[in-house]
């Protein structure tokens, strides 16, 4: 079968160069999974109406927003999600916008994304098309691909997505393996949050240089968005071509409950809630602004 972050300032350099890279490649492969998946066309899809195992939870409030910003040596950087749901509460697309520095030109630079999610019963797209403008190139970079996973029958999590396949103890997902001989690990406290993630080496064990440990709060999570995953806790989710550098992943799919359990708690830093209890802002521990507005 033929499956198929500029960070903030330390790395948008590297993604501006992984973009410019790998423009070809991803060309070629949205071909490829285009010709694998037949041609159908994504006009006669109705969100609203498809049928898929994947059924997220039930919110009282959804997430419409996220605005993340950054001051680092005088300069201002930020990336900004905009939310839309369908009727069954699915995320159906992300709607984005950025502006940081890039150090290798010396110029501020902006750029657009929209990321669109497609169901159908076990099949899961993700389809995106981002785009950076230089001004002092006068120069567009765009990107565009087309990803897809394998919903399980019986309970809704993916269990496999790109190039991954992944392996669950329960709900929790504790191990990916990829089509490129390499796997990644994750494990959990009692509350099923991600407390360590790593690579995993030649004799099965946690590599030592890529082991990350993170830290919660006591606070609950009330929001339909889990943190955890949307700050990159989860590296299987961070390891996919063009989604590697937070926070400016391209899709959550993590975030939304694909992967099965969620953790309980916020992750720790500074949170900020409204009167229903609600995170409205967090202060992340790398010094990171998240402001958060909920659908109506």
């Amino acid at each position: 079968m033929n499956r198929k972050e500029h960070s903030l300032p330390d790395d948008s350099h590297k993604h501006l160069i992984n973009m410019k890279k790998t423009l070809l490649n991803l060309a070629f492969l949205s071909l490829l999974a285009f010709v694998a998946t037949g041609c159908s066309s994504d006009e006669e899809y109705n969100a609203d109406t498809a049928i898929s195992y994947y059924k997220p939870l039930e919110y009282d409030k959804m997430v419409s927003s996220i605005a993340i910003t950054s001051n680092v040596s005088n300069r201002n950087y930020s990336w900004t999600y905009n939310f839309v749901y369908d009727a069954q509460n699915r995320i159906k697309e992300i709607n984005g916008n950025t502006k940081f520095y890039e150090n290798n030109i010396k110029q501020n630079c902006e750029g657009t994304v929209q990321t669109r999610y497609y169901y159908n019963n076990e099949t899961l797209k993700v389809q995106y098309q981002y785009d950076i403008y230089i001004p002092k190139l006068d120069k567009n970079i765009s990107s565009n691909a087309k990803y897809f996973g394998h919903f399980d029958k019986e309970d809704g999590k993916l269990t496999s997505f790109d190039s991954f396949d992944c392996e669950y103890s329960g709900f929790e997902l504790t191990r990916a393996y990829t089509d490129y001989g390499t796997s990644f690990g994750l494990e959990y406290d009692r509350d099923q949050n991600i407390v360590k993630s790593y690579q995993i080496d030649s004799l099965g064990k946690a590599a030592e240089n890529t082991i990350k440990t993170y830290e919660y709060s006591t606070k609950v999570n009330k929001t339909n968005i889990d943190f955890a995953s949307f700050l990159g806790y989860n590296i299987i989710e961070r390891n996919i071509p063009c989604n590697e550098f937070h926070p400016y992943e391209l899709f959550h799919l993590g975030a939304f409950g694909m992967f099965g359990s969620r953790g309980k708690n916020l992750p720790k830093g500074e949170w900020e809630f409204d009167e229903q209890g609600y995170p409205v802002k967090f202060v992340s521990q790398q010094n990171r602004t998240y402001i958060i507005k909920y659908k109506e």
